[in-house]
């Protein structure tokens, strides 16, 4: 598979086979479906390090339908800039609004306050400039407390409705613990619902108004922050209704990482929800990762916006692969004489939730030399071959070997 332009070609490789140097694979009938190999001119496999000028080589891996797809030839010494990079993992942008799990505190005096979120990756799809989500809140009271459920909740109801929910609002509190709860008791949750349970009686430790920390103990450690508005049933089987759905992922909080809370001051945690694997679609989406600034208005006095973790796209994730894996499709454009428009007859080998390593290098076949001038036109290629992450990576070690590449460190 290869993506052009108009001075060069880029040919991908895609293995989620880690088995290709050592099964019985010797020369290119042996090649297995989803492995890859480098082969001698001749067919046969190449494990040590490429560096004749007198031999050529390709590479060519086998795809789930059983079609081999082969690089062009190309002189070992001309194997150029080959980088080798690790998986990295992507980040979603986190950041906060008023107390930041270390210091400060959000407003307490009764007005109108309002909050927006401009989501720089949306810059481009309608006009030149972001969308922005404007989150309006009257606060009645002198109290951080309503404010914080007021905007939180706000930034729920403005993203609930929409396709891709980008921005997650949680609250956080700096209050030590008042009180473990239900010691070695697991807390089940499920997103979007405003009740959680405790499989152990936490009826003595939580009241009614209490401020309840799930999944981090103490004033430091990010637990997010719920308060109990009712409570029904009696010891274990007691159910808890939150004031605000619950926006982390549904499952169970781990046995004493929940508690109540002296109240302290307040903060709003907003987290980046990027575009899942199952959600993602290679043919017409292109990778991103949300990224957006928060912008407020006049009448916040005293609470600031921490730029906590910056968004990073990574490397070697399968949206990242599989995008450029259907922008390779798009540019094998054979001529086809049919009565009717053809079904392409394209493999996707990116495989939803895995990751890869990458290898990728310059190659050339220097054929022609001028004897008029005593030139030798040039015309370079990259070859990158994608290997799935397993846990011993025998065929990516020995790729690495064989075009002599330096480890590339994408993100400090």
């Amino acid at each position: 598979m290869s993506s052009q332009s108009e001075d060069s070609v880029t040919y991908i490789h895609i293995m989620n086979v880690d088995s290709g140097f050592t099964d019985d694979t010797s020369t290119l009938a042996d090649l297995d479906a989803r492995e890859g190999q480098f082969f001698t001119q001749a067919g046969v496999t190449e494990h040590s390090a490429i560096t004749s000028s007198a031999s050529k080589f390709y590479f060519a891996s086998k795809d789930t339908a059983g079609i081999i797809h082969k690089s062009p030839l190309f002189i070992g010494n001309t194997v150029k800039n080959a980088t080798y990079a690790t998986y990295d993992v992507p980040v979603e942008q986190i950041s906060y609004l008023g107390y930041n799990n270390t210091s400060g505190s959000i407003d307490a005096t009764a007005g109108y306050y309002s909050v927006s979120i401009v989501l720089n990756h949306t810059f481009g799809l309608l006009n030149n400039s972001p969308l922005i989500k404007t989150l309006p809140f009257k606060l009645t009271t002198n109290s951080q407390s309503a404010l914080a459920a007021g905007i939180a909740n706000a930034g729920t109801t403005a993203f609930k409705r929409e396709p891709l929910k980008a921005v997650k609002f949680e609250r956080i509190n700096s209050g030590a613990v008042k009180n473990a709860v239900a010691t070695g008791a697991i807390t089940t949750v499920v997103n979007g619902s405003n009740t959680v349970t405790f499989s152990g009686d936490g009826t003595a430790e939580v009241a009614v108004g209490d401020i309840l920390r799930l999944g981090a103990l103490g004033a430091t450690g990010g637990g997010i922050c719920y308060i109990v508005t009712a409570i029904s049933g009696s010891g274990a089987s007691a159910i808890y209704t939150l004031d605000q759905p619950y926006q982390g992922t549904s499952g169970t909080v781990a046995a004493n990482l929940t508690e109540t809370v002296t109240e302290g001051n307040w903060g709003i945690k907003m987290t980046g929800v990027s575009v899942t694997d199952a959600a993602f679609k290679p043919v017409s989406d292109t990778p991103f990762m949300v990224n957006f600034n928060v912008a407020l208005n006049d009448r916040w006095t005293t609470a600031a916006v921490t730029y906590s973790t910056g968004s990073y796209i990574g490397m070697g994730s399968y949206q990242l692969v599989a995008a450029e894996e259907a922008y390779t499709h798009f540019q094998l454009k054979g001529k086809q004489v049919e009565a009717y428009p053809p079904t392409p007859n394209h493999t996707f080998e990116a495989d939803a939730n895995s990751t890869y390593n990458v290898v990728e290098f310059e190659a050339s076949d220097q054929e022609y030399s001028s004897a008029t001038t005593g030139l030798n036109p040039v015309s370079k290629f990259r070859i990158k071959l994608y290997a799935l992450v397993t846990t011993v990576d025998t065929d990516l070690a020995l790729y690495v070997t064989t075009v002599g590449a330096t480890t590339l460190t994408p993100k400090a």
